[in-house]
């Protein structure tokens, strides 16, 4: 790194070669030291395996091997023929909804109902499905 930035920082011409012969073997230096140390991890990665089929070397291969994705299809007519071959077109089904008649009508709510429920109300809770507001709880306790 230094030897580089020397080299592109020389205003002067004659140690110009110099620098470009320090920062060529430099980097192939470099270089060479990276292909090293890469292969004596990837002995020492082998000699983990066999030491140990089950352990953190097969662990970070496994990892490394499930990492590759498969290609996501993109076709529209193969997308369409998936599609149908999973979803297969079906009749829908027959729904029978069972209609409330006059004796089965609800009795109202009374009043004393609506405070006994507002009474349970904890001021710092969402609305829940009824979509009642939490700043009109005060005025239910209220009434």
């Amino acid at each position: 790194m230094t030897a580089r930035r020397r080299l592109q920082r020389d205003r002067c011409l004659a140690s110009r070669e110099q620098l470009k012969a320090t920062y060529v073997t430099t980097r192939s230096d470099l270089k060479r030291e990276i292909k090293a140390s890469k292969r004596r991890c990837f002995l020492e990665l082998c000699a983990e395996i066999a030491r140990k089929p089950c352990g953190f070397a097969y662990k970070t291969v496994m990892r490394k091997a499930k990492t590759r994705k498969e290609p996501v299809e993109r076709c529209p007519e193969k997308l369409k023929g998936i599609i149908a071959q999973l979803f297969p077109e079906q009749e829908p089904p027959q729904l029978s909804f069972a209609f409330s008649t006059p004796e089965s009508v609800l009795e109202p709510i009374t009043i004393d109902e609506v405070l006994k429920i507002a009474e349970h109300f904890k001021p710092e809770k969402a609305p829940g499905p009824d979509g009642i507001p939490k700043c009109s709880r005060p005025y239910c306790r209220a009434l």
